[in-house]
């Protein structure tokens, strides 16, 4: 079997992280986005979401604090944002 000619370089090892790739989505098109804002449009767990935004925060470095929202609440949403090397 050939070996393929161009190789892609993965910036992550094992099972595709779905949950980070929809993270990463939906940021794109929205601009900016917030643990629990990604919560209601998705099927999954809080805690699975917040470690996800951790780790693409602390250990990738595609995404960065964007501020708070401010609006209607008492305890504001911290908001995320891509980075330059999350757009690549």
């Amino acid at each position: 079997m050939r070996k393929p000619i161009v190789s892609v370089d993965k910036w992550y090892e094992g099972k595709k992280p779905t949950l980070r790739i929809n993270i990463l989505k939906e940021i794109l098109y929205g601009g900016k986005l917030s643990k629990s804002g990604f919560e209601k449009i998705s099927n999954s767990h809080y805690s699975d979401i917040s470690k996800a935004f951790d780790y693409l925060k602390n250990v990738n470095g595609f995404i960065v604090d964007a501020g708070k929202d401010t609006s209607n609440r008492k305890n504001p949403a911290h908001l995320y944002q891509l980075t330059e090397k999350g757009l690549k």
